[in-house]
């Protein structure tokens, strides 16, 4: 099982909090080598963003041959291309899309969407978010921070079928985890409503999932938490906060 947690304060992947494993590593190297990412020069006049254009089939043969029990031959139109990777959700044919989109396309989803069958929808969730963070000014990704966002999102991949229970139980780690969780970039005001969400998350993992008001009511608490923070004070513990909330979305 693929995860991933937080390191030095940069979301990395793997089992053991560590690096992903061989095949992961094997398959984003092809990715990098495939020239999906060209050079940052080339971004200029695009809004400085990712494009994925003609070399898509060598992505997609790469990807291909990683995920078993997906097809390797996919129809290119379903996809707008050059796709830029973008904040937000975008409507086909806009030109723009979220890393999981692209995460949708390459494991052959019939639909593209935000919530790739592929992957467990809190992790997709997660991934969404970070895209998100990682846009810039104007809306789009950075080519270096687009590759992040499809690394982050190819974590996600074979992690569909794991049971609610594990990610609960990983989610409550990730917001909490003392050497390791998101709590410890947040402020003591924001400590209690990341915590009461993990313990939420907590008793989820044991098969006590709490009724839809207390998670709503530990939703309310955290963005009232957000609102008290300043981002250019505690720009990390803002994103810890949103990171519980954002935990509530799929409940």
């Amino acid at each position: 099982m693929k995860l991933f947690t937080i390191s030095g304060g940069i979301l990395a992947s793997s089992a053991d909090h560590t690096v992903p494993d061989e095949s992961t590593r094997s398959t984003l190297k092809q990715y990098r080598r495939s020239s999906v990412v060209t050079e940052p020069q080339q971004f200029e006049g695009r809004g400085h963003s990712l494009t994925i254009d003609n070399r898509w089939h060598e992505l997609e043969d790469c990807a291909g041959n990683e995920i078993s029990g997906h097809a390797t031959e996919m129809d290119l139109d379903r996809i707008t291309r050059p796709l830029r990777l973008a904040k937000g959700s975008h409507r086909p044919g806009s030109g723009k899309g979220c890393a999981m989109n692209a995460i949708s396309y390459i494991t052959g989803d019939a639909q593209i969407t935000d919530f790739p069958a592929c992957s467990a929808r809190m992790l997709a969730v997660l991934v969404q978010a970070c895209n998100d963070l990682l846009a810039g000014p104007d809306g789009y990704l950075s080519p270096e921070n687009s590759v992040l966002a499809l690394e982050l999102g190819w974590q996600t991949v074979g992690t569909a079928d794991v049971a609610d229970t594990v990610m609960h139980s990983w989610v409550a780690e990730l917001l909490t985890n003392p050497t390791w969780g998101v709590v410890r970039y947040a402020k003591l005001t924001a400590i209690k409503a990341i915590s009461d969400i993990a313990a939420l998350h907590r008793k989820a993992a044991s098969g006590d999932m709490a009724p839809w008001v207390a998670w709503d009511a530990a939703d309310r608490a955290a963005r009232t938490a957000e609102r008290a923070i300043n981002p250019a004070v505690n720009p990390a513990g803002r994103y810890a906060i949103r990171a519980a909330y954002q935990s509530t979305a799929l409940i």
